[in-house]
């Protein structure tokens, strides 16, 4: 038995505290691993994009971030430090 501060979780004989850990039930879910990009693979990734053999699906697959990631960093919107 536990101590009661607080009535609703009376009935299973825990208290707030204590229910939520008896309870719980950790994720499966994954979390995703974030890419972080260094400035020579920005300095590559608009290399290859200014070739015209790669489109910015192609080199997002390629470097493993987003196909937005890639938009921005061809438009300059982001990375606009590195030539």
């Amino acid at each position: 038995m536990c101590h009661y501060g607080d009535a609703p979780h009376k009935a299973k004989g825990l208290c707030k505290s204590h229910y939520r850990q008896a309870n719980h039930v950790p994720s499966q879910r994954r979390m995703p691993a974030f890419h972080v990009l260094t400035p020579d693979a920005v300095r590559q990734i608009r290399h290859l994009y200014g070739t015209g053999n790669y489109s910015q699906v192609e080199l997002a697959r390629k470097f493993g971030v987003s196909g937005k990631s890639v938009c921005h960093i061809v438009n300059r919107k982001s990375w606009q430090n590195v030539e």
